[in-house]
């Protein structure tokens, strides 16, 4: 049991500072009373009480008149007044707050119903997908900057803007992170003040620098025409060699042949592949969106918010059409076909734990063997920028577009594959300025075709 209270003198209208004795001694409290319940409640303010000097009650008067206004501000936001709001306590509360948001949202998803709850201070609606990214920012590297630079502890209110600036430049330094995984971890920083200054723990939201994007790092090794063809006559040969067994079924000929139109279908839409990590980036049927115009028929396929960015639309190219219309056919032959829920690459047999009609997450596993047959993998150890990864397909839609029309905008092409006006000029436009020597000089030369040049004693005049 607690040891008695002793009061001293009061502090402001209700409050006093006192002491306590404990087996070290006696120490110095502030006790708090809560008018609305009350109550009292005891806060140790960690100094040892030193009988008859006034240096020491000073000390103490001090350290009650800081702690004061957190008390307060904890009663007046419904909260236990001596609870210690700290950075990691806010970390915690608003990791818990956000899942409780996206299991409540998911839940109305998976029964085809609108979410309620939307990312305050960002875009659209929380799900399992945006928590798993909130969270894995947030676990796994502010936690360990709130340690590092001695904040994790302190109460909320004695952060300052200045403090939470520094994580720039400790991401930049600690994590060998990109621009922007550094910059996303910010936009958490931000959220869970947002989320404290909605619990009246603190009165502002930090404004913090950005790290400024190297997009030039981020280039990758480009996927030539020919490059391309090996790929393709490779995983083509695959299912022709198992054809040619007589084998036109199973899962082993179904996931071959899948695997050789997807090639194709990343390539001629310029889709981001799925990594498969997430459902909602799965292509399902009823994402396939088609329309005539004057007989002519075009293919869409509906994209949903990869990674952060908005929906939009990607084309299909018209010699592609058929790929899908392939795809349609052996789900429809194998009796899994479904137009408004199906995938639009699923299994098509039971195999161990998957069922058919089950998504095929990615095809990582078969381009990395596919490469390797074609003699295009990378040497062992090689960095990412070097290798040919199935992110490589959307690169070469990109290019092959750029490069196919002189009427195209970049900025139409950006809106068309979910991308950036910067990153395709950085990344993917491979501009060359002998190779647009004509277009550039156009015109240019009707003059001096017309005209002779002026020479005197060598000096140029002008023309006649």
């Amino acid at each position: 049991m607690p040891s008695k209270f002793t009061p001293v003198e009061p502090i402001g209208d209700a409050h006093h500072i006192g002491t306590r004795e404990s087996i070290r001694g006696a120490y110095w409290y502030l006790r708090f009373y809560e008018a609305s319940v009350r109550r009292y409640y005891f806060y140790s303010l960690k100094l040892p009480y030193e009988e008859g000097s006034r240096s020491n009650l000073n000390e103490a008067r001090r350290a009650a008149g800081k702690k004061l206004p957190d008390l307060q501000a904890n009663s007046d936001a419904g909260i236990f007044p001596t609870l210690n709001i700290t950075p990691e306590y806010a970390r915690r509360s608003y990791l818990q707050d956000i899942e409780k948001k996206a299991r409540a949202n998911q839940d109305l998803i998976d029964r085809g119903q609108q979410p309620v709850y939307e990312v305050e201070g960002g875009r659209g609606y929380w799900d399992l997908k945006r928590y798993d990214d909130a969270h894995t920012k947030i676990e796994f590297s502010i936690r360990e900057f709130f340690s590092e630079q001695g904040i994790a502890n302190k109460h909320i209110r004695e952060i300052k803007q200045k403090d939470l600036d520094a994580f720039k430049n400790w991401a930049l330094r600690n994590k060998e992170w990109a621009p922007a995984t550094v910059n996303r971890a910010i936009v958490q920083i931000r959220m869970i003040w947002r989320y404290a200054m909605s619990k009246d723990w603190v009165d502002f939201v930090p404004s913090l620098s950005q790290a400024a994007p190297n997009l030039a790092k981020r280039k990758r090794r480009a996927l030539t025409v020919e490059e391309y063809a090996k790929i393709i006559e490779t995983s083509r040969r695959k299912y022709l060699s198992l054809m040619d067994k007589g084998i036109t079924a199973g899962a082993r000929f179904d996931l071959a042949y899948m695997f050789h139109l997807w090639i194709l279908i990343m390539a001629n839409s310029g889709i981001r592949p799925a990594a498969g990590q997430v459902d909602r980036n799965l292509i399902r049927w009823r994402d396939i969106r088609e329309e005539d115009v004057a007989g002519e028929k075009r293919m869409y396929i509906q994209r949903h918010g990869e990674k952060a960015h908005l929906d939009y639309e990607a084309v299909v190219l018209e010699n592609a059409h058929e790929y899908i219309e392939a795809l349609r056919g052996l789900q429809k032959s194998r009796g899994v076909y479904d137009p408004q829920n199906g995938y639009l690459f699923c299994h098509t047999f039971d195999l161990g734990d998957t069922k058919a009609g089950d998504p095929v997450k990615s095809f990582k596993t078969a381009w990395k063997n596919n490469l390797k047959e074609a003699g295009l993998d990378s040497p062992k150890g090689a960095p990412q920028s070097e290798k040919l990864l199935p992110y490589s397909c959307r690169a070469f839609f990109m290019t092959q577009r750029l490069q196919s029309s002189d009427a195209l905008r970049i900025e139409d092409l950006a809106k068309a594959t979910g991308s950036s006006r910067e990153v395709i000029e950085i990344i993917y436009y491979d501009y060359s300025t002998r190779k647009n020597y004509e277009p550039l000089t156009e015109g240019s030369d009707k003059r001096g075709k017309k005209y002779k040049p002026i020479y005197k004693d060598g000096i140029y005049l002008g023309r006649e």
